[in-house]
């Protein structure tokens, strides 16, 4: 997303707060995982609340963010920083999408695999506190008025 398009957005995602991992979870001994609990996003929108980082050279980093065009918490795969779109099948990786957990809007259960061989490199569930913001279009005006009547020196009249 680009800076105007997410200036312009009527209510966005600007930062995180309390990013945690809930008990228990499983993570690959190749990888390690980072998580960013108090986050400002940048001023495209990108909030990043955590990565899992490979311990090992070759191993693709995986970065758990926010999708503002679906509104909720996305994996990304980034071997040595490549952009391409479709690495999570190029590289035999599964688990792009989190799952929101109905019963609690702050919790995703992620899974992400290694397809051939089967292998966990993490599963468990990302609280996530997400900070949210406005963008107010509308203006407000305050007016006032005040009325009176001048008596004249010697006027009997009491309407004031």
């Amino acid at each position: 997303m680009n800076k105007e398009e997410f200036q312009n957005k009527n209510i966005k995602v600007e930062g995180s707060s309390l990013v945690q991992l809930v008990e228990p979870y499983e993570l690959h001994p190749d990888y390690k995982i980072e998580l960013y609990p108090n986050t400002k996003g940048t001023d495209t929108g990108f909030v990043k609340f955590g990565e899992l980082r490979p311990k090992k050279e070759g191993l693709p980093k995986f970065v758990f963010r926010w999708d503002h065009r679906k509104t909720c918490v996305d994996v990304d795969i980034s071997p040595q920083e490549n952009k391409e779109k479709n690495l999570w099948e190029v590289l035999g990786y599964a688990g792009h999408h989190p799952i929101k957990i109905p019963s609690d809007a702050r919790k995703y259960e992620v899974e992400i695999k290694k397809k051939l061989p089967d292998q966990i490199i993490f599963k468990g569930v990302l609280d996530v506190g997400v900070l949210i913001g406005s963008f107010i279009k509308d203006s407000i005006s305050v007016s006032d008025s005040v009325s009176g009547k001048i008596i004249k020196p010697g006027d009997s009249s009491e309407n004031v």
